[in-house]
């Protein structure tokens, strides 16, 4: 018994010397710069990662990066400004209230249906695949109704539970989604041929915009990580930068991996993908042979859009919950569920094939003018008309916000130019 109570402090000291030294040497604790860029990265990373190599296909890997650099750019700027904008408002104050107190009704009106559109695109997105994901996996291509509702049923109940439910499923999610993540780059690297990565159409690129846009979005959870990070201004805006810059180095490792992979031709390749509305799973199943390697990269993708349809969901049920004075009791927590799934439900069942459409309008639309252009116009209005100051002023000045600007416009313009 002394030999097992001896034993069993000494562990209890090397577990608390454990935390101890994780919390110290890799800066974990609340409010770390690291624990600030973490936060910002998972937003940013999803089930873009599905969409990213089939829009970028037809540009080329090269001229991809050059449109990752651009959108990162200026999605790292819009989350800047946003810390602007609330440095200067009252704590707690979202995009909608940011939107309302500078620019009045009409702002408020404007950022609410901008936001609705866009989170309800998302979900009908992270549906349409996930339902496709599981007639493909469990049903072999069976109705393609069933797929969506099985996914909704099954996923929308965790979300129906609250935040707790999902922050520890969430977290076993995530975790998967960097294991997976690594051994696909590990495994498949030897399937890369560097002959597909050669593509280059400039003009191509420009179509995969409003999906890369999407791809950085971040800038709701600004706000959350301003009261996290206890309003130090230094190290927000560092978190902000780092936790922009690791989904970048993400994608474009991924980019390099699918499309060296996967060629933009034949019954196989990308472009057939492309025009039949699907992701990058069937592909690169066709196309690599070992069954391992295929298992890995299906799980993989799923965590990613598994990840961001919990994240978005419970982003609708919070607003709609807020914005319609709805309490959480049992039968409001039904009602906001009904309001944030039946829509999205209904229209994926109705059009199966149309998750990258879904995540183009989101994009092109949503992501452009809610996260890109209307953040700009708050910080036009509070500098140069209200003479607002805050303790943080993004560097530029009007040349900054009007290329800003210039990039959201684009996006809306190559979404509207890609419909008609």
């Amino acid at each position: 018994c002394f030999i097992f109570a001896e034993f069993a402090t000494n562990q209890t000291k090397r577990i608390i010397a454990m935390k101890n030294f994780i919390k110290k040497y890799c800066c974990l604790q609340k409010g770390s710069v690291i624990s600030g860029s973490l936060l910002i990265a998972g937003t940013s990373i999803g089930a873009g990662m599905l969409a990213l190599p089939l829009v970028t296909s037809y540009g080329g890997f090269f001229p991809a990066l050059a449109i990752f650099a651009v959108c990162w750019a200026s999605m790292v700027a819009t989350g800047l400004l946003i810390l602007e904008i609330a440095m200067g408002m009252k704590k707690g104050s979202n995009i909608i209230s940011m939107a309302g107190d500078t620019l009045g009704t009409t702002g408020k009106v404007i950022s609410w249906t901008l936001y609705l559109f866009l989170f309800y695109s998302l979900n009908i997105a992270y549906i349409s695949g996930g339902g496709s994901f599981i007639l493909d996996v469990f049903a072999g291509g069976a109705i393609s109704v069933f797929g969506p509702l099985l996914f909704v049923t099954v996923f929308g109940m965790i979300v129906y539970f609250g935040a707790r439910v999902v922050g520890r499923i969430n977290i076993m999610v995530m975790t998967t989604l960097v294991v997976t993540y690594f051994a696909f780059v590990a495994l498949g690297w030897r399937y890369v041929d560097t002959a597909n990565l050669t593509n280059i159409n400039w003009s191509a690129s420009l179509v995969a915009m409003p999906v890369v846009l999407t791809s950085f979005g971040f800038q709701g959870v600004v706000p959350t990580l301003i009261s996290y990070m206890d309003h130090d201004v230094k190290k927000i805006r560092r978190a902000i930068i780092i936790g922009a810059t690791i989904p970048f180095v993400i994608y474009a490792i991924w980019e390099w991996l699918v499309l060296g992979i996967v060629p933009l031709e034949g019954p196989e390749g990308m472009r057939s993908m492309m025009e039949a509305g699907g992701n990058v799973l069937q592909p690169l199943k066709n196309v690599i042979g070992d069954t391992n390697i295929n298992v890995i990269h299906i799980i993989f993708a799923f965590c990613a859009l598994l990840s961001s349809f919990f994240g978005v969901s419970l982003g609708v049920i919070d607003f709609l919950a807020d914005g319609l004075t709805i309490k959480k009791s049992f039968k409001g927590k039904i009602l906001l569920s009904a309001l944030a799934f039946v829509p999205p439900l209904i229209i994926t069942m109705t059009y199966p094939h149309i998750f990258l459409v879904a995540l183009r309008l989101g994009g092109g639309l949503g992501s452009a003018l809610l996260l890109g252009l209307l953040p700009v116009m708050i910080t036009w209005v509070r500098r140069y008309r209200m003479n607002d100051t805050t303790s943080y002023t993004f560097p530029g000045g009007r040349a900054a916000l009007i290329a800003i600007a210039v990039v959201a416009v684009m996006a809306v313009a190559i979404q509207i130019a890609y419909f008609v």
